[in-house]
């Protein structure tokens, strides 16, 4: 387990390519539609959002067998703001909403080859059945950090936009600060650093700590972050972030191939 980010006073620009993978269900099979009960958007968002658990194993195996490293969001924190050193091929692997697939079948082939991740589950949804989806339970949670694994906030419901005043101070308290807590106390204590913003992150021309988003940050600081990470609607491949608040992410689902994702981290410094 990494030590608490510790933030210095002053940071050297430095430029890193690590990719962040978003994952949310890993399932054996592709949810069918009949589960949802005409729910068709809800279907049509989780297919989305899914990988098989084959894809998942080979992904994981393929990045194994170059001998890449999975690291923890505080590992690259510390590689950006003190320089240090990766491993060769790093990338980062996060879990949102806390889907009970997660703990199920992913967990075990990470364990498998070895490799890390960082949970981002809703607190308000943890040992929840929603529809057709489960969630992990506390005890699920707390089994994870006790092996290594580490987290990160992703609000109560993922359900409340965040930025530019979207939510009030009270909404942020409620559904940031207060899961913050809520989190730490199921896991045991880990501190929790980083968010998976809720809702769909700004567009493209919001990256650059805009003033839309920078009184966002200044509170989220307030309340012991220091950094988060987005889920965006267009081509990581295109994003650049130029601080810890605004890490873009690859989305991963059926759509990409074993063979793409393993340029990611081919490529990954």
């Amino acid at each position: 387990m990494d030590a608490p980010v510790i933030v210095p006073a002053s940071v050297t620009s430095r430029q890193l390519d690590v990719p962040i993978f978003m994952y949310h269900l890993v399932e054996n099979q592709v949810p069918p539609k009949s589960a949802y009960g005409g729910n068709t958007k809800g279907w049509l968002i989780d297919e989305g959002l899914t990988t098989l658990t084959s894809q998942f194993q080979a992904q994981m195996a393929y990045a194994s067998s170059i001998g890449a490293t999975s690291i923890s969001l505080q590992h690259l924190a510390d590689a950006l703001l003190y320089g240090l050193l990766l491993p060769p091929h790093s990338f980062v692997i996060t879990f949102d909403d806390g889907r009970l697939s997660q703990w199920t079948n992913a967990a075990p082939i990470l364990r498998q080859y070895g490799f890390t991740a960082v949970f981002f589950p809703c607190t308000a949804l943890v040992g929840g059945v929603y529809g057709p989806q489960q969630y992990v339970t506390a005890a699920d949670l707390r089994d994870l950090a006790s092996t290594g694994f580490s987290f990160g906030d992703h609000t109560l419901k993922d359900n409340v936009a965040l930025w530019a005043g979207d939510a009030t101070t009270q909404q942020l308290e409620a559904v940031t600060d207060q899961s913050k807590t809520t989190l730490e106390s199921l896991i045991g204590g880990q501190p929790i650093q980083f968010i998976a913003y809720s809702g769909v992150w700004p567009g493209p021309t919001q990256f650059s700590d805009s003033s839309l988003e920078q009184p966002l940050f200044t509170t989220l600081q307030g309340y012991g972050y220091v950094g988060g990470v987005q889920d965006l609607v267009k081509d990581s491949a295109d994003d650049v972030s130029t601080a810890l608040w605004q890490l873009p992410r690859v989305r991963v689902g059926l759509g990409i191939s074993t063979s793409s994702w393993g340029t990611w981290v081919e490529d990954a410094a």
